[in-house]
C-alpha cells in the first residue's frame, strides 16, 4: 500500500517539533538582543562599545538571523510530511472503501493537523462500515451453517428411514441390534426381538395391486409405532417383514407386547387408500430373547426367524417364542 512506505515516526515527529519550538521561542530573545544592540549601545561610550567587526558581535548578528529561519524550516519540513502522512491516509481510505475517486480537496486548502484529523475520522467511518459489513455476512453465514446443520440431519434421518413406511430401515437396524447385543453382554442386561410377516401379503398385492399392498404396509407400521415405547426400534426388515427390538423386557412382558400387536392389526379395518378392504390383514411373529435365545446379535435374527417360521406354519395370525420352540424340541426327544 503507498500509504505504508510514508509512514511517519511519532517519535522523530516528537523531537522536530520539540527543536522547532525551542529554536522558535528563541525569536522574541534575540530581537531583544538585536534592538539592545542598536538602541541601547549607542548610548554606551565609544570605548566601551564592541565594534560590528567583533566575533561576538557578529555571532549575535547570525544567530538573529539565522536560527528563526533554520526553525521555520523545521516546521515547514514538518509540515511537509504531516501533508504526506494524510494524503497516505487518504489513500489507505480509498482502498478500505473500494474506490478510486480523486480527493476533492486540494493539498494545503486547509490545516495539515486539521486534514490528517479528517481523513482518521473518515477511514474509522469507513472501517466501522466494514465491520458492520463483516457482521452482517458472518449473520448470514451463521445461518447458512444452522440450516446446513439441520438439512445434515435431514439426510442422515433419510439415510435410516424407510422410505415408504417411515419406520428404520434394514441399515439402521443391523447397526442398532448389535450395538444393543453389546450393551446388554457388557451390563448383563436382557432384550426382546419380535420378527413379523404380514400374512398372504402377495394374494393382498395380487388382488387388489401393489398401490394397496402400500397402503397395507404403511398403515401396518403405523400400528406397530402406536402400541410400541419410543424407546424400542421399529425397522422394516425387508418386503412385508418387520422387527421391533424390545429394549430391557422380559420375555412375558415381550410376549404380551407381541400380541397386543397382533392383536391391533386383527382388529384394524384396512383400506384401500379411500375404501375398506374385504379381506382381513393378520401378522404372524416370532419371538426371541437376548442373550437366552441367540449368543450374538446374527443369532439372535436367526432364532426370532425360527419362531417366525413356526407361526406361519402353524396356522399364521399368532405369536411364537424360540424358548417355546425349544422346550418342545426336548420333550419329544
Amino acid at each position: 500500500m503507498k500509504g505504508l512506505s510514508l509512514s511517519l515516526s511519532a517519535r522523530g515527529v516528537y523531537y522536530q517539533v520539540l527543536v522547532a519550538y525551542s529554536l522558535m521561542s528563541l525569536l522574541p530573545i534575540l530581537i531583544v538582543l538585536y534592538l539592545s544592540f542598536y538602541y541601547i549601545l549607542p548610548t554606551i561610550p565609544v570605548e566601551d562599545r564592541f565594534t560590528l567587526t567583533d566575533p561576538v558581535v557578529q555571532a549575535m548578528v547570525w544567530t538573529v538571523i539565522l536560527f528563526p529561519l533554520f526553525g521555520l524550516s523545521m516546521v515547514v519540513h514538518l509540515a511537509k510530511r504531516i501533508e504526506k502522512l494524510a494524503n497516505a491516509i487518504r489513500e489507505m481510505e480509498k482502498q478500505v472503501q473500494g474506490t478510486v475517486e480523486k480527493s476533492k480537496a486540494s493539498p494545503g486548502s486547509q490545516d495539515e493537523i486539521e486534514e490528517l484529523a479528517k481523513q482518521f475520522f473518515e477511514m474509522r467511518a469507513a472501517i466501522g462500515k466494514q465491520i458492520e459489513q463483516l457482521g452482517d455476512f458472518q449473520s448470514r453465514l451463521d445461518d447458512s451453517n444452522i440450516k446446513l446443520v439441520e438439512a445434515n440431519k435431514q439426510l442422515k434421518e433419510l439415510s435410516i428411514r424407510d422410505g415408504l413406511t417411515g419406520v428404520f430401515n434394514r441399515r439402521y437396524f443391523d447397526g442398532r441390534l448389535e450395538e444393543e447385543a453389546q450393551r446388554a453382554s457388557r451390563y448383563s442386561r436382557n432384550f426382546a426381538l419380535e420378527m413379523i410377516d404380514i400374512d398372504h401379503f402377495k394374494k393382498l398385492n395380487d388382488t387388489y395391486g401393489h398401490g394397496c399392498g402400500d397402503e397395507v404396509l404403511k398403515q401396518v407400521a403405523e400400528i406397530m409405532k402406536q402400541n410400541t415405547r419410543e424407546t424400542d426400534i421399529v425397522c422394516r426388515y425387508g418386503g412385508e417383514e418387520f422387527c421391533i427390538v424390545l429394549i430391557e423386557l422380559d420375555e412375558k412382558r415381550a410376549y404380551h407386547h407381541a400380541e397386543r400387536v397382533r392383536e391391533a392389526v386383527s382388529s384394524f379395518i384396512f383400506s384401500n387408500g379411500q375404501t375398506p378392504l374385504s379381506e382381513k390383514v393378520t401378522v404372524s411373529v416370532g419371538l426371541a430373547m437376548f442373550p437366552q435365545d441367540g449368543r450374538d446379535h446374527r443369532q439372535l435374527v436367526e432364532s426370532a426367524d425360527s419362531a417366525l417360521y413356526a407361526a406361519k406354519s402353524g396356522g399364521r395370525n399368532q405369536v411364537k417364542c424360540f424358548s417355546e420352540m425349544q422346550s418342545a424340541n426336548r420333550a419329544s426327544s
